[in-house]
């Protein structure tokens, strides 16, 4: 019997469809998908976090995906998948400057000499 409630984890398959991404980054999405599905509940449609799960996914093993191309896929913006990816990225602990990827500019800001 379905509940009709719709799922971030229900949808990682149809995101990926097509990306040629491996099992172990499908894997890792689909965890993060679930967790946000359960233990920390985002307040995005399930596609967004979907996407969002994807794309931190895809940067953490290394096969990284756009968020245009993840944008195409899931048919959300690119301010979305932005949006549930630095949430996603929040709750499962992974600081900013460690995302692979990711500039530091913050850290960067104080230490301007002019």
């Amino acid at each position: 019997m379905s509940s009709g409630l719709s799922l971030a984890s229900d949808q990682i398959d149809d995101v990926v469809d097509g990306l040629g991404l491996s099992e172990e980054c499908i894997a890792k999405a689909t965890g993060y998908a679930e967790r946000a599905d359960f233990e920390h509940p985002i307040n995005r449609s399930p596609s967004a976090v979907a996407a969002g799960a994807v794309y931190l996914a895809s940067r953490m093993v290394n096969e990284k995906r756009t968020q245009a191309v993840l944008s195409d896929s899931a048919g959300v913006s690119r301010v979305a998948i932005r949006n549930a990816y630095q949430e996603i990225a929040e709750h499962e602990g992974i600081p900013s400057r460690t995302r692979p990827g990711r500039e530091t500019t913050r850290s960067r800001r104080g230490s301007r000499s002019w």
